[in-house]
């Protein structure tokens, strides 16, 4: 395998198994919406969510793996480098080319302060993705959110990669992850039902104010109360 077989076919594979363990694990019930927005086309997208919880990772990699998404394209996910700090996590990170930013630990009351360096080397990491046959996937809240299911603000970055790429951007909507584990309270053991909607892809959003409206519009109601909204 080259480098670049190598991660593919690890996203592949981890993929199915994240699949496989949410479907057994007796606190998780995992429902899928918009299965058939999910189009595979030559080009990359740009994959949207929001970010509640520290399961949001396996839910997205289960849902990659469930509906076959990276079958053509696998996707690479932007993560906080914090992350690698866990050896399990970190050895499927670096194995499949997971791409990693550098954040300030300001704490949940201070805004997100990205170190420079690492914004550099993640957008050259991204473009090169993109080239490479790999779609991303991006959560522009940049941290977990302590407000879920409200929505916090919402960075530019994967409205400028999309631009750049001539890309479409794919929102994805969840809601209850934060029941099962979020920044507050931990994990919970219950059985709860996470529900995930796919909206269908955007092309052509013309501006940071529109790419923000599109994420509050079609995501804040689903994450909110699961309620769908039509594109406009």
């Amino acid at each position: 395998f080259s480098e670049l077989e190598r991660q593919k076919v690890t996203i592949r594979m981890v993929g199915q198994i994240a699949s496989s363990l949410l479907s057994i694990l007796p606190f998780f019930e995992l429902e899928i919406h918009g299965q058939d927005n999910v189009t595979r086309e030559d080009g990359p997208v740009v994959w949207v969510a929001n970010h509640v919880s520290e399961l949001d990772l396996l839910v997205f990699l289960a849902i990659e793996g469930r509906l076959k998404v990276g079958k053509k394209r696998p996707i690479k996910f932007l993560y906080w480098s914090e992350l690698d700090q866990y050896p399990v996590l970190s050895t499927f990170v670096k194995t499949s080319g997971m791409i990693p930013v550098e954040m300030e630990d300001t704490g949940f009351e201070i805004e997100n302060q990205y170190k420079l360096h690492s914004v550099k080397d993640m957008m050259k990491r991204m473009n090169s993705a993109l080239d490479e046959g790999f779609d991303i996937a991006i959560l522009p809240e940049g941290r977990r959110n302590p407000d879920a299911p409200t929505l916090g603000k919402a960075f530019p970055g994967a409205y400028r990669l999309a631009k750049k790429h001539k890309a479409p951007i794919q929102f994805i909507g969840t809601h209850g992850i934060e029941d099962v584990w979020n920044v507050a309270d931990g994990l919970h053991c219950g059985r709860k039902r996470v529900s995930v909607n796919i909206f269908p892809k955007i092309h052509n959003i013309t501006s940071q104010e529109e790419f923000a409206r599109r994420f509050y519009d079609l995501i804040g109601p689903w994450a909110a109360s699961k309620t769908d909204v039509v594109d406009s």
